[in-house]
């Protein structure tokens, strides 16, 4: 009982939070999406390694970190950026990767959303990175 008194107030709330037109996630949904252009948030493998300074994120599961990330990156599981978002630095460059950029493009979203100005995704995601890395060799 306990559960499902949740789920309904939970339900309730929720619907009336998201229907309020002064909700700051509206807000802030609204700015991003006036502002942001098409190609918003993109950095190239190049891009990002000509960069000195940068906050990486890998947003896919650990054990595919585990098997091979970009040097000096972190793992942040895209659905545990909330989470974490003590741990993202707002003065740098942040980037965020997947294995195609999909997944990250969320983690990008939310920090977007909660002010993170100066956040890209890895245009292709670590797929096309190996792809750069081999140009190296």
């Amino acid at each position: 009982m306990k559960h499902i008194t949740f789920f309904i107030l939970f339900f309730v709330f929720t619907n009336l939070y998201a229907n309020s037109e002064e909700s700051i996630i509206h807000s802030n949904i609204h700015d991003y999406l006036d502002f942001a252009s098409y190609a918003d948030g993109d950095i190239t493998p190049e891009q990002l390694n000509a960069e000195k300074k940068a906050f990486i994120i890998d947003t896919r599961k650990n054990k595919d970190f585990i098997k091979g990330n970009i040097p000096n990156s972190v793992n942040i599981e895209w659905r545990n950026t909330l989470n974490n978002i003590n741990k993202i630095p707002k003065d740098e460059l942040i980037v965020v990767y997947c294995d195609t950029g999909i997944l990250s493009s969320k983690s990008h979203l939310i920090l977007k959303l909660l002010g993170w100005n100066n956040v890209h995704v890895l245009f292709g995601g670590y797929q096309n990175w190996l792809k750069f890395e081999e140009t190296l060799k």
